[in-house]
């Protein structure tokens, strides 16, 4: 439609999208288009130049999904978001990504379509339901006939119908021919394009948050047990690493990608200039036509320009001319196959897997002469148990086991017979010789071995501050007696010198006859001070002053070892 057929109808100012309360303004224009059905308008023909009664009907809205919602009445979110299917939506809440996921979409493929049946690439489970039919305007009308509801700032939510079904009713049921429109809304595949555009780019680049291919989806997958080949790998040290999927692209790859879109040019009017909207290596600021010209024109010659088809081939010729022991695996991966051998939950072991990949499909003869070889000598050390260490519960690979004995230890930095991905450094951490490889679904039995081992020193940690508290309070114990000797002593000590000073009183002191000063050895410092006075002629006076003397010096001993 051009632009000069445009009629601007109706324009609602704001700020914030207005939701069911948009009815309120479209109340005006539903008058108006029930006006031109009926009685119709009175209209001037410039090309005639003759009036007559102009009559208008309201075909269809075209709006995005969340305008869809509002005008049409239907909640546009949750688990029944999908309006065609109705009450009918087939829809799974994510236990890690936290949101819903539709999986019924084959349902409107024909009946022997090959993706019905092809349950490994979708949800693992086969479609055998025929396509809903599309819901009329009565049935519509029955389901909201009991439904109760407000609009305006007051407006609450309704009530009398389903939850997560409708919200309202629309005001278009106010015409009279809107209930027998077979279409009665339309999407805009412009806003669908470049929602699809966005998460399609920021996936296959591998762009941080945006991007769909992260832990939440893996473990989705592995919550639904779909695509084993997809599920998160757990290096011993407890984190999680996501192998590589086949639309994974190198750093080369994506460098050629971007290039494509940097220099590419369009016609003056057909297209923005793209090039803008990336900077070091990250895209961001599309709008809806880029995104519609990137989709439509761009994306295929980008993905075929960043892939070589005819390199890669030929890389991949040289590279199966130079195997020594060619497998039989084929394109199918290392983990799925473990997945599809696996035993009550018990996936075989590396060893197990050569054995199976190195046999022809029909007789079970092997390829070559070396590959003969290995086989027997890994079915012989298989059925004689000849294992110098013995295997853990549920490992596919350790130290010592019969495929490292046949042939040979890891080298460093490589892990051979699990596939693409892992190594030494992804699965043991620091540690670059194989110890223990464990099945994923017996993780939480490691996870309880170590928590075992956590609350076992955490008790021992428990007994050694429990010693260390008693020697702490046994040394307080032998510190306040050694105070209260010192006490005990020290009051002793005071007994002593009121017996001295009864027995040698003061005036005993004095000069003697010759003139000279009697020495008498100070207590505090081991020093002799002077002092003037009466010649001492007691022995027993000097006898107790030397045991006073003694008697501080233990004192001063027994403070120093105190402190």
């Amino acid at each position: 439609m051009k632009q000069e057929f445009f009629i601007l109808s109706l324009l609602i100012p704001g700020q914030k999208r207005l939701g069911n309360n948009i009815d309120v303004f479209l109340e005006p224009l539903r008058e108006e288009l029930n006006d031109l059905w009926g009685m119709g308008v009175e209209t001037y023909d410039a090309f005639s130049k003759e009036t007559f009664q102009l009559q208008a009907a309201l075909m269809w809205t075209i709006n995005g999904f969340p305008a869809y919602g509002s005008l049409s009445g239907w909640c546009t979110s949750g688990q029944f978001a999908c309006p065609c299917c109705n009450i009918s939506t087939q829809s799974k809440r994510l236990k890690h990504g936290k949101k819903f996921c539709f999986m019924g979409h084959r349902r409107f493929l024909k009946q022997g379509h090959k993706y019905r049946n092809d349950a490994k690439s979708f949800d693992g489970t086969k479609e055998l339901r025929p396509a809903p039919s599309p819901i009329s305007g009565s049935q519509v009308l029955k389901q909201v006939r009991g439904i109760k509801f407000t609009l305006g700032q007051l407006s609450e939510k309704a009530n009398g119908v389903t939850k997560n079904t409708w919200k309202k009713k629309s005001t278009f049921f106010n015409l009279s021919y809107w209930e027998y429109n077979l279409v009665r809304h339309n999407l805009d595949v412009m806003h669908i394009e470049k929602n699809i555009c966005d998460n399609l780019i920021y996936t296959l680049l591998g762009l941080g948050k945006k991007s769909k291919d992260n832990l939440e989806a893996r473990l989705d997958l592995k919550e639904m047990n779909i695509r084993p080949s997809l599920w998160p790998q757990r290096r011993a040290s407890g984190r999680t690493y996501l192998l590589p999927t086949y639309f994974t692209m190198s750093p080369k790859e994506k460098r050629l990608f971007y290039e494509v879109l940097e220099n590419v040019k369009f016609p003056h009017g057909y297209a923005s200039n793209i090039s803008r909207c990336i900077c070091k290596r990250n895209l961001s600021g599309l709008k809806t036509h880029d995104c519609n010209v990137i989709v439509q024109e761009l994306l295929p010659i980008a993905l075929r320009r960043s892939t070589d088809r005819k390199k890669h081939s030929q890389a991949n010729r040289i590279s199966r001319a130079k195997q020594k022991m060619p497998h039989t695996g084929g394109s199918k991966s290392i983990a799925t196959l473990m997945n599809e051998k696996a035993i009550d939950g018990i996936e075989p072991t590396r060893a197990e897997v050569y054995i199976l990949t190195h046999t022809k499909r029909k007789d079970g003869r092997p390829l070559d002469e070396e590959s003969s070889n290995t086989v027997d000598m890994m079915q012989e050390n298989l059925s004689n148990n000849e294992t110098p260490y013995e295997q853990p519960h549920g490992s596919v690979a350790w130290e010592g086991d019969v495929y490292s004995q046949v042939l040979g230890n890891e080298k460093s930095g490589y892990v051979r017979g699990l596939g693409l991905g892992p190594t030494p450094s992804l699965l043991w951490g620091s540690k670059s010789s194989l110890r223990n490889v464990v099945a994923d679904g017996l993780s939480n039995e490691a996870a309880h071995k170590l928590e075992q081992e956590t609350n076992e020193l955490k008790e021992l940690n428990k007994k050694q501050d429990e010693q260390i508290n008693e020697l702490i309070k046994k040394q307080n114990e032998e510190i306040a007696l050694m105070k209260k000797n010192q006490e005990m002593l020290v009051s002793e000590l005071s007994w002593m010198r009121q017996v001295m000073w009864k027995y040698a009183p003061t005036g005993l002191y004095g000069r003697q006859n010759n003139g000279s000063t009697r020495q008498v050895p100070d207590a505090n410092s081991g020093n002799e001070q002077g002092y003037t006075g009466q010649v001492v002629s007691d022995n027993k006076f000097f006898l107790l002053a030397r045991f006073q003397i003694t008697l501080l010096k233990i004192l001063q001993l027994l403070h120093m070892v105190v402190i």
